[in-house]
């Protein structure tokens, strides 16, 4: 009698629990995504949600505050990253506004660690989502290829000692 009280005192948790975040959580990227397909391919330059030119204005912003605008360009790099955007638009945009702000060896040196780390920062948020929010959809991806289970399982003994890789 006593054990069952146990039992029944138990909380149960919903085992799909992960499986409805994850599905809403692609409802709400897919709405997003066409959302700005939408507002981009239907809308006139100026009613536009992001504006006219906004990669521009962004980088006009990146010049007028160095500091701020470094962290924001770093971010904004991390996102083009891990959305998949491709990254050239605000390499050449970023070297273009450092190289007139500080000149060619300052300017150009900045730009590049400023690119460097935004697309450092994407890569891991990337490895990340693949690693740990993503891991079973990647493992259920990786079945087709049996290279891929030899990967997990040799970086195995890495992932015993503690490393942050498990």
């Amino acid at each position: 009698s006593h054990s069952q009280d146990k039992k029944s005192n138990k909380i149960v948790q919903n085992p799909n629990r992960g499986q409805i975040f994850k599905k809403s959580s692609l409802v709400v990227f897919a709405l997003l995504f066409l959302y700005i397909l939408h507002d981009t391919l239907l809308k006139p330059p100026a009613e536009r949600l992001l504006g006219e030119h906004p990669l521009r204005s962004f980088l006009l912003w990146v010049k007028s505050h160095p500091f701020s605008g470094a962290a924001a360009f770093i971010l904004v790099y991390a996102m083009f990253v891990a959305l998949l955007l491709p990254g050239t638009p605000l390499t050449l945009g970023g070297g273009y506004v450092y190289k007139i702000s500080y000149g060619w060896v300052a300017g150009v040196g900045m730009a590049t660690l400023t690119s460097m780390l935004g697309s450092l920062c994407g890569s891991c948020f990337c490895f990340v989502l693949g690693r740990y929010v993503m891991r079973e959809r990647v493992r259920r991806w990786g079945r087709k290829y049996p290279l891929f289970d030899a990967i997990d399982l040799g970086t195995y003994p890495i992932n015993r000692l503690g490393c942050f890789i498990s």
